[in-house]
């Protein structure tokens, strides 16, 4: 299962009944792009990737992202995920700051992950396609 910036206004009040949570599959896979704006602020899968430290994407700004520009850039890169078997590789990063990486080792992300990834995972992208830096 894949959360594509799962939602954060209005569920971060519920319990794991109402929200996206590790227990909804056997291998739930989260990325998010606009970590507490439109998308939630809290760890919500076994795998949880964090495009671009998690929010303000490429080529948004303040007042693009209060129309959802970050939040919608998922979109983009989920659908690319798909069409480019392993294109985005992330390192694992800490819970605290999603841009130091703690450990070298990659995992790719999107639609061919292995269900083997856990943790926090980053990835840096670009504003056109192919995403990536």
């Amino acid at each position: 299962m894949v959360g594509s910036d799962p939602a954060g206004p209005f569920f971060q009040e519920h319990d794991t009944a109402g929200r996206l949570d590790p227990t909804d599959a056997k291998f739930v896979q989260s990325v998010h792009c606009d970590y507490g704006m439109f998308g939630c602020n809290w760890r919500c899968g076994h795998a949880d990737f964090y495009m671009n430290g998690g929010s303000a994407q490429p080529g948004c700004n303040m007042a693009s992202d209060l129309t959802g520009c970050s939040h919608n850039y998922c979109k983009k890169v989920a659908v690319d995920s798909i069409r480019n078997e392993g294109i985005y590789q992330s390192w694992q990063c800490n819970d605290v700051d999603f841009t130091n990486a703690v450990n070298p080792t990659t995992a790719t992300m999107g639609y061919h992950c292995s269900d083997q990834t856990t943790g926090c995972q980053c990835v840096w992208t670009s504003y056109v396609p192919p995403f990536l830096v």
